[in-house]
């Protein structure tokens, strides 16, 4: 029997533990995968409900966002509206009592008043829209350019004008929402007491505003599968749809049968949107180029300048392909678990197997050898443990000292000693809720110019000692950058106010004392509440707006600002066009320039567009931020380089717009010859086109500049020649080779009288001073057969082709 038993133990070693092994990974799989399946359950529940919730607020945002844009629009055009009114008035003001002047001595005031009238008359020949007229004392019409008008100033309004001697004054349509119908201008004449005024109507404002947005709104990709739409609600029995991503839907009607899940008419919903302002819809839809009816929900809101009501909307399905994603990150985690498991169990058994063998049979001469060694072993290893240990306690005591100091140095500013900016986001992920007070030293670099950075640095370290006493005991105080600080304190705007006041009290009262040198400091207050990741950046845009107007100012930041919004869009578009330039995205794009006697190309205008995964991005989009950030000479560079590589084996002349930043770079002349060099094009083939603000400017460097390209044989157009206050002077100074009508001119000529006598006078003008004259914004056949009577050399526009990427093959 002990035969039997010593004989088989080898494989009982062997056996009992892999049989161990065995059990114990069945049962951890078991337990491993019924756990993950009850995860699942309750992970899905919770990632549909975050997916509806998160979708609505991206929905909304994206909702407001939009609208922001169009008010930016809106606001833009409308205050470019109010300028171009002050000064036709302030133009004819000026131009009244020269003629006044003159003739005051040699004709009676009977004849003089028949003058002035004359002379609005021509000047309102000059007009797209709007008329002069005058008013004596009392607000009774004396004159007026416009037939049968008696829309002028009532007499409350007369006199409050009367007593700044000029001001604006408007129709309104809407009180409550501030839409106008008009705007007017008046300025009073002294010498006959009289009031010459200006009114334009936005009607036709409006009427573009809408049309230069619907390709911008359009566009707008929320996610890959949201978009924005858009409803016109004019007529308030038909709300139609106007921008859609499915095309087939625009300018189709809501039913009056469509409803939402609780069965509430849409029609309804839109009544109260109305009052309302915006809504959250849930309703049934047939989700696009599918058969299948799926819950959609939608975030409408009203803009009423326009009309429109701006929606966006996600189908509750949709989350389930994030479910499914989640479902398949499982099935692999547990796949990869378990493969992992039986790897490491397979091989710890082989393993096993291998010790136990070994072990069994030299078990007796291991254990032997381990006896006599045991003792002497035992010694070492005391002896050696100690030493080691008190080794390693030293160098993990000096560690951990130098670990504590680098960590403390990192989280502190090493001038003023306040927490630095790592401490200040760390507090601003923790705390929701505090307001957040940005202060700017203002004007701190006089003090680092005057006394020298030593200096300046000492008052910046005590002005942080003065903060910490005036702010209160649970507020903290940080340094950002420079010489700005940063306070996080509990309560709202009135608080994160008092703690502005208190501080700006003091130092008005107070001077930073060092060397004998008293400084005397200001601050400019941003202030927000820090509800999200972005807060600081909001403070930083009050900030910026608090210094622009006029400094030592509190601002607190308003999303809804005209401010914010246009630093929010500005920051958009400063990115794309930073993407733009650095990811090669900026193209020429070309229109034809035609000759009006054969109808031959003569030329092709290089136009600039953006492609941006696929769309085209038109100017119109991009250029006010590309002014703000100064990319424009970046963008004009591109357009240079692509365009005269583009035309170096073609055998037609183009030409290129210049702004007014690109004519303030002193290198624009070099850059132009030395493409002209290396693509081998004569300055002769290149036509320059300079807007006309620019020549009438006075800028004494741009005009030298202009000279001096003309002089290398570059050809020298005014552009948008008219929609400016003209001075023909001027162009006698710049002695242009063509004059580019400007299009407002253009475009209606088949309709509007005024604008056909402009264009007559122009191309006379363009005659007496030798130049040649292009008509832009041609777009039919009949403007066409105007303008060539009109003797206009060259025409350019859609009747002939629109902007292509390449030269149309009709036209070589």
């Amino acid at each position: 029997m002990l035969f039997f038993k010593e004989k088989y133990i080898p494989i009982l070693i062997i056996v009992i533990p892999i049989a161990s092994i065995a059990i114990l990974v069945t049962l951890f799989s078991t337990f491993f995968i019924q756990y993950q399946h009850n995860s699942f359950r309750e992970e899905s529940k919770k990632i549909q409900q975050e997916f509806i919730s998160q979708n609505k607020l991206e929905i909304k945002k994206e909702v407001r966002r939009a609208i922001g844009l169009i008010e930016v629009n809106y606001k833009n055009e409308f205050h470019r509206m109010q300028g171009d009114t002050k000064q036709k008035v302030l133009n004819a003001h000026n131009i009244i009592r020269v003629l006044y002047d003159k003739y005051k001595h040699i004709k009676s005031e009977k004849d003089i008043i028949h003058i002035l009238h004359n002379t609005l008359n021509a000047m309102e020949n000059n007009r797209l829209k709007g008329y002069y007229f005058i008013l004596d004392k009392d607000g009774e019409r004396i004159f007026s350019t416009k037939e049968n008008s008696d829309d002028f100033i009532s007499k409350e309004n007369l006199s409050e004008i009367a007593k700044n001697q000029e001001g604006f004054t408007y129709q309104k349509l809407d009180k409550v929402e501030n839409i106008y119908s008009d705007i007017t201008y008046v300025k009073k004449f002294e010498l006959f007491d009289w009031y010459i005024g200006y009114s334009d109507f936005m009607d036709v404002l409006k009427v573009n505003i809408k049309n230069e947005l619907k390709e911008t709104i359009g566009n707008i990709q929320l996610n890959s599968s949201g978009y924005l739409f858009i409803f016109n609600i004019e007529d308030r029995q038909n709300v139609e749809m106007l921008i859609n991503k499915n095309k087939d839907l625009e300018g189709k009607s809501i039913s009056t049968n469509f409803r939402d899940v609780n069965g509430k008419p849409f029609m309804e919903h839109f009544k109260n949107l109305l009052k309302d302002k915006e809504v959250m819809i849930n309703y049934n839809y047939q989700k696009p180029k599918t058969e299948l009816v799926r819950e959609k929900i939608s975030y409408f809101k009203y803009y009423p300048e326009l009309d429109w009501v701006i929606g966006a909307g996600f189908y509750v399905n949709d989350a389930r392909h994030s479910i499914e994603e989640r479902e398949n990150e499982v099935k692999e985690e547990i796949d990869k678990t378990l493969n992992t498991l039986l790897m490491v169990s397979v091989a710890f058994a082989f393993l096993i197997g291998i010790v136990s063998f070994v072990f069994s049979s030299k078990t007796n001469l291991v254990f032997k050898k381990y006896r006599e060694n045991l003792n002497r072993k035992n010694d070492e290893l005391e002896e050696f443990n100690n030493n080691l240990k008190e080794k390693v306690e030293e160098q993990t005591s000096q560690i951990i000292q130098k670990s504590i100091q680098i960590y403390n140095s990192s989280r502190e500013d090493g001038l003023t000693k306040l927490p630095n900016s790592i401490v200040l986001h760390e507090k601003l992920r923790e705390f929701r809720g505090f307001m957040i007070i940005l202060l700017n030293i203002d004007h701190f670099d006089a003090v680092n110019n005057t006394y020298g950075m030593m200096h300046g640095d000492k008052v910046l370290y005590l002005t942080a000692r003065k903060l910490i006493k005036l702010i209160p005991k649970d507020a903290s105080l940080y340094r950002l950058d420079s010489n700005e600080y940063v306070i996080l304190a509990k309560g709202d705007s009135q608080s994160a106010k008092k703690i502005a006041k208190r501080i700006d009290t003091y130092f008005d009262n107070n001077t930073i004392s060092y060397n004998l040198i008293d400084t005397k400091i200001n601050f400019t207050f941003g202030a927000t509440i820090n509800d999200c990741d972005e807060s600081l950046g909001f403070a930083k845009i009050a900030l910026k707006e608090g210094k622009l107007n006029g400094r030592k100012k509190f601002i607190l930041y308003d999303e809804n600002s005209f401010f914010a919004k246009q630093q929010h869009l500005n920051i958009i578009w400063t990115h794309k066009l930073k993407e733009a330039i650095n990811e090669d995205k900026i193209v020429p794009y070309f229109q034809p320039i035609v000759c009006n006697k054969n109808r031959e190309v003569v030329k092709y205008e290089v136009l600039v567009r953006i492609i941006d995964e696929g769309k085209v991005i038109s100017p119109f989009n991009f250029m006010d931020a590309a002014k703000t950030t100064r990319f424009l000479n970046a963008i004009t560079q591109k357009v240079i380089e692509k365009s005269f590589n583009y035309f170096s084996d073609k055998e037609i002349d183009f030409s290129i717009n210049l702004t007014e930043d690109d004519l303030a770079n002193d290198k624009i002349i070099d850059f132009l010859m030395q493409h002209s060099r290396k693509y081998r094009i004569a300055p002769n083939r290149v036509t320059l086109e300079i807007l006309e603000n620019i020549t009438l400017s006075g800028n004494i460097a741009m005009i030298k500049r202009i000279e001096i390209l003309k002089s290398k044989g570059f050809v020298i157009a005014i552009d948008d020649f008219g929609a400016e206050s003209s001075n023909y002077s001027r162009l006698t100074d710049i002695n242009a080779n063509i004059i580019k009508i400007d299009g407002i001119y253009i475009k209606n000529i088949d309709k509007n009288s005024k604008d056909f006598q402009i264009v007559r006078s122009i191309v006379f003008l363009a005659r007496a001073l030798g130049a040649k004259t292009i008509a832009e914004f041609v777009h039919n056949e009949r403007i066409y057969k105007i303008v060539k009577s009109l003797g206009i050399d060259y025409s350019q526009g859609y009747y002939f082709s629109p902007p292509e990427p390449e030269i149309g093959k009709k036209f070589l």
